[in-house]
């Protein structure tokens, strides 16, 4: 991430919208941050959870079709280091192959497992990806989290922000891909189970507090 503006971008948020939370910081460990997504404010709102020395280590996944132009794909590229991942990859490419090697090398991640922007307030269900490098990477700690309010401030095809309380919760405890391999009959069910579990706290956490 680009630390500076991303800090500049908080700091108006906190200013402007006002950011509750229920913990400071996310342990600094490498990680997976997992979370809904309604709106383009979405990232910079869950970058408060994170230290500025974790955000140096952090990359956000985002779909390449939608960031790789336009002004907002620009100030993404820009500003959070964004990976673009291919919604609908053709022929052996593996989308999450770059994800992957980010993994491996000690950075955490940011991503969205419904894989877009829904209709404001409303959560889709999570793509499996979220499983895929779960499982690929077992001892990574994945993070629950749910954003509310960012939907009324910044909804999908709005440009024009309004001043609404900004919320996030976050999960007890992160969840472990070695937990569902430890059941699962195969790689493949363990990652299915680990989405629809990690799906499951996500809407939890929303609809409890």
């Amino acid at each position: 991430m680009n630390l500076p503006a991303v800090r500049t971008i908080e700091l108006f948020l906190i200013f402007f919208f006002g950011i509750r939370k229920r913990i400071r910081h996310l342990p600094d460990d490498p990680c997976i941050v997992a979370a809904n997504h309604n709106s383009s404010l979405d990232t910079y709102v869950l970058a408060s959870l994170l230290s500025p020395s974790h955000r140096a280590r952090t990359r956000v996944l985002a779909a390449k079709d939608t960031f790789k132009q336009g002004f907002a794909g620009w100030f993404a590229r820009k500003t959070l280091n964004v990976v673009l991942v291919e919604r609908k990859p053709a022929g052996h490419h593996d989308p999450l192959l770059e994800p992957r090697q980010l993994l491996a090398g000690g950075f955490s991640l940011i991503l969205y497992p419904e894989g877009t922007r829904g209709e404001p307030g409303r959560m889709e269900h999570f793509k499996r990806g979220v499983g895929v490098l779960a499982t690929a990477f077992p001892d990574t700690p994945v993070w629950p989290v749910f954003i509310r309010g960012v939907e009324r401030c910044l909804a999908r095809s709005e440009y024009l922000a309004v001043p609404f309380e900004i919320g996030l919760e976050i999960g007890a405890a992160p969840l472990y891909g070695r937990d569902f391999l430890a059941n699962a009959t195969d790689v493949r069910e363990a990652s299915k189970q680990f989405t629809e579990a990690l799906e499951t706290a996500v809407r939890t956490l929303g609809h409890d507090h």
